[in-house]
């Protein structure tokens, strides 16, 4: 049955996210999953199939897509076959946004292209002691 909230071009890109994450991702899950760690290579990969922040800007690299709809596919195309570890929506959605709507010109100019291409991986690392990386079991108080 087909969505009616995609047209005929996001199709196209589900396909192409699909077939990424089939012979680019999958085979490799296992392995990812032995040693703890996800390999750069694949990040660069889905750089360079424009999979990574199409939203960014093209000075940066990236497609300068508003439409949200292709990041969702991305989304479901990562998580189908369930936790790949691979988490492309942390980087895209996640952290970057923060560079691209809160950086200033030289830091986007900086950051921005490396993102958008996969040189550069992003990431969320936060931990409190008694807290772990669960922020919000995190307990402060005021001591004047």
């Amino acid at each position: 049955m087909r969505r009616l909230t995609f047209d005929l071009e996001h199709d196209q890109f589900r396909d192409t996210a699909r077939r990424f994450i089939q012979t680019e991702i999958n085979p490799h899950i296992e392995r990812w999953q032995e040693a703890g760690i996800v390999d750069r290579e694949a990040f660069l990969k889905a750089g360079a199939e424009g999979l990574l922040c199409t939203w960014a800007e093209e000075q940066y690299g990236g497609l300068g897509i508003a439409d949200f709809r292709f990041e969702q596919i991305i989304m479901e195309e990562n998580t189908r076959h369930g936790d790949l570890g691979f988490y492309l929506h942390l980087h895209s959605n996640l952290v970057a946004p923060y560079i691209a709507k809160l950086g200033s010109d030289e830091q986007k100019a900086r950051f921005m292209p490396g993102i958008v291409s996969g040189e550069t991986i992003l990431a969320v690392a936060m931990t409190e002691p008694g807290a772990g990386s669960d922020l919000a079991g995190m307990k402060a108080k005021a001591v004047d």
